[in-house]
């Protein structure tokens, strides 16, 4: 997986806001991962997603330069603060401690904004 992460951040996003992309997700070392989308994708038959989608994350994320860091770090939080078992008391810490090289502030807003778009 490594190099195309953004590619399933994006797709895990967008199921996140209801849009139905038709895989499922775990969480790797790498961070929000599909088998389905990768073999759809080696088959060259992985499904566009909706444009409205898509501009749905960006507002969420509030992208401009740096937004496939964003999505990225977006999903990686959002799948830690909701689907981790046991439960994780803090998004933030977590994946702080996992991606060392993060910065805490930046990985804060971006929790901020997932609370108050509602995915949280």
């Amino acid at each position: 997986m490594p190099g195309d992460g953004l590619l399933h951040a994006l797709y895990y996003l967008a199921k996140v806001l209801g849009y139905d992309v038709g895989y499922e997700f775990r969480y790797t070392s790498h961070g929000v991962y599909s088998e389905g989308i990768e073999g759809d994708r080696a088959l060259g038959k992985l499904p566009s997603l909706p444009r409205e989608a898509i501009a749905a994350v960006s507002k969420i994320l509030g992208c401009n330069s740096n937004c496939g860091y964003r999505l990225v770090v977006a999903a990686n939080l959002h799948y830690i603060a909701t689907k981790l078992y046991p439960p994780v008391d803090d998004p933030v810490e977590y994946y702080l401690a996992r991606y060392p090289g993060a910065k805490k502030s930046e990985v804060e807003e971006i929790l901020r904004r997932l609370h108050e778009a509602g995915l949280l």
